[in-house]
């Protein structure tokens, strides 16, 4: 009955034990230490484009390209840093140039390469009617966190279809960047890549 009492009497704004705890626990995770920890452990989304053909082409990496819906020349697609795309990338490297795209260049890609069943262009009543985002701009900041990915919108096609890039490319597409080509992992020069081919 003490108890009881003690409860009823309590200040709604006085957190009880057991939450003061919890409290002290969220500060401590939300340090400039844990805060960079997280930063450091978020998987970087990396934009992938296809620079070659497939003349002569052995056949396990045809098939590589596919399911990477990288299926012609300016293809470019989406996908997360881990050890299963890396795989699949290491089997490809010698047609695609890739990196990890800057949130700025992700929705500059979106709203002018994105297309839906028919060739249309992705719009936010699209995304509101099938899925669960409510915006375009909310979709590719789930995207750009790892949250999500090009297939969380139902009708979207998960493959960019670029222009040439302007001028051509900055290099040899028979070669990989430490030989003077683009072959490969191009870091974030991968971001100019794809302002001169949206």
């Amino acid at each position: 009955m003490s108890e009881q009492k003690q409860v009823r009497g309590r200040k709604k704004s006085e957190p009880a034990k057991g939450d003061k705890t919890e409290l002290k626990a969220k500060k401590v995770e939300e340090t400039p230490k844990a805060l960079a920890k997280a930063e450091e452990s978020k998987i970087e989304l990396l934009c992938i484009i296809r620079v070659r053909g497939s003349v002569h082409v052995r056949q396990d990496i045809v098939d590589t390209m596919k399911m990477l819906n990288l299926h012609h020349i300016n293809h470019a697609t989406l996908v997360p840093n881990t050890p299963q795309y890396q795989g699949m990338i290491g089997k490809v490297q010698s047609y695609v140039t890739y990196g990890p795209i800057d949130r700025k260049i992700l929705s500059e890609l979106i709203s002018k390469r994105a297309r839906i069943t028919g060739n249309k262009k992705l719009s936010d009543d699209f995304v509101q009617e099938n899925s669960d985002f409510k915006s375009i701009k909310e979709f590719e900041d789930a995207i750009f966190s790892g949250k999500a990915n090009l297939r969380a919108v139902r009708g979207l096609k998960p493959v960019f279809r670029l222009h040439p890039p302007k001028g051509g490319h900055k290099g040899t597409i028979k070669k990989s960047r430490k030989e003077g080509g683009i072959l490969g992992n191009v870091q974030s020069e991968i971001n100019e890549f794809l302002k001169r081919m949206i």
